[in-house]
């Protein structure tokens, strides 16, 4: 992390101004993980999981893919360079320590995995262990990064997470065929607690 935040200082390409943080001429912000996690945790508690799931997915995932065009834009990344990009800034940005598991760009699918997700630790912390995953903005960082890398409409899930005692958080994007399938499978494990 540090040496990727080293080489961006060095090409200018992160710049520290008053006030203003830019990766590659885009403005970003920083927030405490206790921010995200209440965020999530009060959402879940007003809507259930499953609504509160589909609001904070859909709209990090959103949100990304403007991000990621200009990302792309700015850099002239593609491909498997993008995708390593794409993980260097999310680590940096304080998500989790994330690597890539599985690429493919036949298939356009991709396994991310967080091996400290600060989210899913500070739920913990916070409200004790969690019956489903937590980590849905990243869900939709993923999901929003990937279909600009592969420009294809495609989706992601939370498929192992910390807060629910896993040793790590794992991501699937592929398609939405397939997450619909993967989805199905494990939320009809917490079924009862989805309600």
């Amino acid at each position: 992390m540090f040496r990727f935040a080293a080489k961006l200082l060095m090409s200018n390409a992160l710049k520290l101004e008053e006030g203003k943080i830019n990766i590659y001429n885009i403005p970003v912000i920083l927030n405490p993980a206790d921010y995200s996690v209440s965020l999530i945790h009060n959402l879940i508690d007003d809507f259930g999981y499953s609504k509160a799931h589909d609001l904070i997915y859909k709209n990090a995932k959103k949100g990304t893919e403007e991000y990621s065009k200009e990302l792309r834009r700015n850099t002239r990344s593609a491909g498997r360079e993008l995708a390593k990009l794409y993980t260097e800034i999310v680590t940096l940005a304080g998500y989790g320590k994330a690597s890539i598991t599985k690429f493919s760009m036949e298939e356009k699918k991709v396994i991310t995995r967080f091996d400290n997700s600060p989210v899913a630790m500070r739920y913990v912390h916070m409200y004790g262990a969690s019956k489903f995953p937590v980590d849905i903005i990243t869900a939709g960082l993923y999901a929003g990064s990937f279909n600009v890398l592969f420009n294809q409409p495609n989706e992601a899930i939370e498929t192992h997470c910390i807060a629910q005692g896993d040793p790590y958080c794992e991501f699937i994007y592929a398609n939405p065929k397939k997450i619909a399938k993967i989805k199905s499978e494990l939320w009809a494990k917490w079924e009862t607690d989805l309600k």
